[in-house]
């Protein structure tokens, strides 16, 4: 994850994959979520702290503050979302999230 930090400039980032995906991160992560969010800012993406109907990718890391029922509070909220009519979120762990920032940093 070292080569997404771009401190502001995101001319390493060489495409916009991610536009018009707005990710919400839960859980703890490997790298600090002030990185991540300009990694994905950086990709074209929209980082949002809040699970909403507008949210299409919830990034899950531990969950170690988690509720009752072994979820955290933005885990629960995109699952019952996705139980709703309406536009479905993806839950995804950390290492695609990766994956993804990888791709639009390397993509022609």
């Amino acid at each position: 994850m070292e080569g997404f930090h771009c401190d502001g400039q995101c001319s390493l980032f060489e495409s916009r994959s991610l536009a018009d995906q707005v990710f919400v991160l839960t859980g703890r992560l490997s790298v600090p979520r002030v990185r991540l969010a300009e990694a994905i800012r950086c990709s074209g993406g929209v980082y949002r702290t809040t699970v909403s109907h507008n949210t299409t990718i919830l990034v899950v890391g531990s969950l170690r503050n988690r509720t009752s029922d072994g979820l955290s509070k933005k885990l629960r909220a995109a699952r019952r979302i996705n139980a709703e009519d309406g536009p479905q979120i993806r839950i995804i762990g950390q290492e695609e999230l990766y994956h993804m920032l990888e791709k639009a940093v390397n993509s022609d």
